[in-house]
């Protein structure tokens, strides 16, 4: 910014947009590097071993000789759910079931090598180039002709004297460009 290569406005933007990453990052290391308490881990299974013990007890009135292949499903769904809880507990690491960061990685970075492969022309090549027609097709001015007059407010070409300029008339021309767009493009 000290060499006027970034303007203020878009120093902010990637001021914030790095604080966002940053943020992330410390969300992400956090979940991490932060795993489920030894003792809720061992008051968790020690109770759910519990009441698998005392199940058939509850379930031989209503079930009778059925309680053994009960329980075994019952243990089989629970024992389950708590062994995903584990499974997924540290969800950035190498193991099957775990996220595929590199490869996240690995995608952003190639598409960062595609965005900045490429020279970027300065702003008044493209800008001003007989093909910018910003509020095309409502408004075939080129961004030239419209800057030609800049104390003049903006106003829609052969529209009738009375219609408010400025952002008004800014808002009209978006509208019809949209809507003839809208219009050329359908499909019936």
């Amino acid at each position: 910014m000290k060499q006027g290569l970034v303007t203020p406005a878009i120093a902010t933007a990637l001021t914030n947009n790095l604080s966002s990453l940053q943020d992330t990052m410390s969300n992400l290391d956090r979940i991490r590097s932060t795993p489920l308490p030894f003792a809720y881990q061992a008051h968790l299974r020690m109770s759910l071993w519990l009441y698998l013990f005392f199940l058939p007890f509850q379930l031989f009135a209503t079930f009778g000789n059925l309680v053994i292949p009960a329980t075994a499903f019952a243990s089989f769904l629970l024992l389950g759910f708590l062994e995903i809880g584990q499974e997924i507990e540290d969800p950035f690491g190498y193991d099957a079931n775990d996220l595929d960061v590199d490869s996240f990685c690995l995608h952003i970075e190639r598409e960062i090598h595609e965005i900045t492969a490429h020279h970027c022309p300065t702003p008044d090549v493209f800008a001003f180039s007989p093909w910018n027609q910003p509020f095309a097709p409502a408004d075939r001015r080129t961004a030239e002709m419209l800057l030609k007059n800049p104390t003049q407010r903006y106003t829609v070409p052969d529209q009738d004297i009375n219609l408010q300029p400025g952002m008004a008339s800014i808002r009209r021309t978006l509208l019809n460009s949209w809507r003839t767009v809208d219009r050329v493009t359908r499909d019936s």
